[in-house]
C-alpha cells in the first residue's frame, strides 16, 4: 500500500498518533516532500471574539481532525480568509471592527474567497437574523450554544464527505 493511502486510512480512522509517528519516520527518509497536516487535514477558519467559544470548538474540532484558525474580529477574518484559503469558515456574526454580515458580504463578493462555505453563527435564533446572515451570504446557519453534532453534520455536507 503506498504511504499516502496508509496515512489516509489511518487518519480517517482517528488513530492520528500513529500518522504523525509514519509520517515523521518516513518524512526523515525523505518520502513526504510535505508536512502531513498541510496535504491531508481539513482547514477550517473560524471567526469569533468570545475567548471560551474559541476554546470549546476549536478544541471540539481539532479532536475531529481539522485543522483549525481563528481570527478574532470580521476584519482579520476577511484577510485570513484571502491568505489562508480555508475550506470552510465558521462565522460568528456579532464580532468586533466588522460584523459576521458585513464579512461574510465581502467574501462572498470576492473572486478569491467566494465558492468557500460559510456557516454563519449566532445566538440569535429568530428567524430575521437567519434571513440577513443567508441574505449576506452564508451558506448555512446555526445557532449557539453550537450543537457540535448538528454543526459537523452541516461541515461535512459542505466539504463532501
Amino acid at each position: 500500500m503506498p504511504l499516502g493511502s496508509k496515512l489516509r486510512g489511518l487518519h480517517a480512522l482517528g488513530n492520528h498518533n500513529r500518522c504523525s509517528h509514519i509520517s515523521k519516520s518516513n518524512d526523515e527518509k525523505g518520502f513526504l516532500p510535505l508536512n502531513f497536516k498541510e496535504i491531508y487535514m481539513t482547514r477550517i477558519l473560524y471567526v469569533e471574539d468570545n475567548e471560551d467559544n474559541i476554546y470549546m470548538l476549536k478544541r471540539w474540532l481539532k479532536r475531529k481532525g481539522f485543522d483549525v484558525s481563528i481570527a478574532e474580529d470580521g476584519q482579520t477574518g476577511v484577510e485570513m480568509a484571502k491568505s489562508e484559503k480555508p475550506d470552510l469558515i465558521l462565522m460568528d456574526l456579532n464580532l468586533p471592527i466588522m460584523d459576521g454580515w458585513e464579512a461574510t458580504s465581502v467574501l462572498k463578493t470576492d473572486a478569491e474567497t467566494k465558492d468557500i462555505p460559510i456557516i454563519a453563527l449566532s445566538a440569535h435564533a429568530m428567524t430575521e437574523h437567519k434571513k440577513r446572515a443567508l441574505d449576506s451570504g452564508a451558506d448555512d446557519y446555526d445557532t449557539k450554544p453550537v450543537d457540535v453534532e448538528r454543526l459537523l453534520s452541516k461541515m461535512n455536507r459542505y466539504l463532501g464527505n
